[in-house]
């Protein structure tokens, strides 16, 4: 079935008093294919991505005619899904695969406190970055950066400088890769740093200001994090910004007093927080500091 029949069935049934329940239910079913099955039906078949821009602009057409929370709810997920494919189809890069803790290759005490992998999902990413604007003159860290997707992503949006932090040594091999077929593809020049380090032993620079984490442990290393984030404050006062994605450990960050939050959205099941740090908490050391010295 072709785009421009599917367009003209759904047309026609919704001007002749189709309910709603019975288009939503075929909208249903093709998207449930597409999503489980779009790579691999694309590879089959051979669809070009001309086809799948009409594709895109048929399924917002229907949830624009047909409205609804449940039905743009799903959509959205092909959609998003659809975003995650054309990355790695793009620019040939590799950084799809979920891979769990005793897949990766990890020297380090803190192995225990971390997580499985699995790559942040573009189009949640870009409408964060678009809505923040927070690339000008920053450094971007990703703690936790993988085969590195989120680092080509941070890339375009104007960071003075990209930092990847990995503890695992596949993860890193791979994302150096990654790395250099992103730019023989691109043309980019941008700086893009990748470390084959611990987060917790990332002796974090004075230019450091938008930390990323995507759960990448959990709260005994998180911990340590957000307070080298804050000596780094402390030492060098600056605006600077965590921008939290799947925050299970949110407490430790909303439990420190240098920290607040400023930001939490949604985007199709990726969850969002922001904090920012609060420029009044070296004053405060300060003078507490001042007070014990005159004790």
């Amino acid at each position: 079935m072709n785009s421009l029949w599917c367009r003209r069935l759904a047309c026609r049934e919704i001007a002749g008093g189709t309910p709603a329940p019975q288009v939503y239910n075929r909208v249903r079913a093709v998207g449930h294919f597409a999503r489980l099955n779009l790579e691999g039906a694309i590879d089959r078949v051979g669809v070009c991505e001309r086809l799948m821009g009409e594709v895109k602009n048929f399924l917002r057409k229907m949830v624009g005619a047909l409205g609804g929370r449940a039905v743009r709810k799903h959509i959205d997920g092909w959609l998003t899904a659809y975003a995650d494919w054309r990355f790695d189809r793009r620019f040939g890069t590799e950084t799809k695969p979920i891979l769990e803790l005793d897949q990766l290759d990890i020297d380090s005490e803190n192995r225990d406190h971390g997580v499985h992998y699995q790559p942040t999902q573009t189009r949640p990413f870009n409408l964060l970055m678009s809505t923040l604007s927070l690339g000008k003159n920053a450094t971007f860290v990703d703690l936790g950066s993988g085969m590195g997707r989120a680092l080509m992503l941070a890339s375009e949006y104007g960071f003075k400088r990209v930092v990847g932090v990995e503890y695992a040594k596949n993860l890193c091999e791979i994302a150096n890769q990654n790395m250099a077929i992103y730019r023989r593809k691109t043309g980019s020049d941008a700086k893009i740093a990748l470390l084959h380090l611990d987060a917790a032993k990332y002796a974090i620079q004075d230019s450091d200001t938008v930390f990323y984490l995507y759960n990448p442990f959990h709260d005994a290393v998180m911990r340590q994090v957000v307070e080298n984030i804050h000596q780094s404050v402390l030492r060098a006062p600056r605006k600077v910004y965590i921008i939290y994605l799947n925050p299970l450990c949110r407490k430790v960050i909303e439990g420190h007093p240098g920290f607040e939050m400023i930001f939490e959205q949604l985007y199709h099941r990726s969850r969002f927080v922001v904090y920012s740090s609060i420029y009044l908490v070296r004053l405060q050391a300060e003078v507490d500091q001042l007070g014990r010295s005159r004790s």
